[in-house]
């Protein structure tokens, strides 16, 4: 068996799961899901179980088979003699430093993964699988299929503007670098110099007033505001289905990116993913997104 922890909002969920999922299809072997962190800190709500996943939580059975400082409640019965007995228990895989190495490819079967694995060649071999199953139990709501409508309709760019967290969480604003407003206006103007036939912007964001304020060029812009933190999954998917993503440095993002690649849209990115001597982002873009603001300091 392979045990995934998951932690973290939507985008997280998505990669930890892409690559516990990839080690199981290597092992011939099922994966389960540890949902024991968001008890603790449920500010990112377990959403993954949205899409057309094949994996299930790990059952309160089953967790005297994780290391210990994982298994929260201390078992009883049999499961608390089982905690002692070597035999059945998961090793720990962790991603230690942060960033893709390839020695993660060949985690055992019976491993407990831990860490973030945040590049897609962690899941390249099961990719089509993967696509495949971050699709939506149910239908999308009115309000999401009316912007799907209208996004048919046009030439379509998602724009994903992350705040909220990114400024009110001192370790999150000293990680992650901010994204200039020029990126998304030189993305906007990149596609549709290219386009044929209207463009139209669907913006997403946590902080959409402050998006219709900033946030100023010529093309028709749609404010998409009616999902919220519950139904974030909508929005990942909704932004899938544009013909371009100017996404920004966020996991979530990055979804919405890879998938509307997947079904033929182009993806932008921004140069910088993190705050200058923090995390190494090289294996977080593929090389062949486009960075609009590169683009320009070549051109210049």
């Amino acid at each position: 068996m392979i045990v995934v922890r998951l932690e973290g909002g939507l985008g997280n969920q998505m990669f930890q799961y892409a690559f516990g999922w990839s080690l199981a299809r290597r092992w011939g072997t099922r994966l389960w899901l540890d949902l024991s962190s968001y008890a603790a800190r449920p500010a990112h709500g377990f959403l993954l179980d949205r899409f057309c996943i094949d994996a299930s939580a790990l059952p309160p059975t089953e967790t005297w088979r994780l290391p210990h400082r994982y298994r929260g409640v201390a078992p009883r019965g049999l499961g608390k003699l089982r905690c002692w007995w070597p035999a059945g228990r998961l090793k720990r895989w962790r991603e230690k430093p942060f960033g893709f190495r390839d020695k993660h490819l060949a985690a055992p079967d019976d491993s407990y993964l831990v860490g973030y694995w945040q590049s897609s060649r962690y899941f390249e071999a099961v990719a089509d699988e993967v696509a495949s199953q971050f699709t939506l139990r149910r239908p999308l709501s009115p309000a999401s299929q009316q912007v799907a409508r209208r996004m048919r309709k046009c030439r379509s760019v998602a724009v994903h503007v992350r705040r909220g967290d990114y400024l009110s969480d001192p370790e999150a604003a000293r990680l992650y670098a901010r994204t200039p407003l020029q990126y998304f206006s030189s993305a906007i103007e990149h596609f549709a110099s290219t386009a044929s036939g209207p463009v139209e912007v669907f913006v997403f964001s946590n902080d959409i007033p402050w998006c219709r304020t900033h946030l100023k060029w010529p093309w028709t812009t749609h404010w998409v505001d009616h999902n919220s933190a519950d139904s974030a999954e909508e929005d990942l998917v909704l932004m899938a289905q544009a013909d371009a993503c100017a996404i920004t440095n966020s996991t979530f993002s990055w979804w919405a990116g890879w998938l509307a690649e997947r079904r033929g849209g182009r993806v932008y990115a921004p140069s910088q993913w993190f705050q200058p001597g923090t995390l190494d982002a090289s294996h977080i873009v593929p090389a062949h997104w486009i960075r609009p603001l590169e683009i320009n300091r070549k051109a210049a």
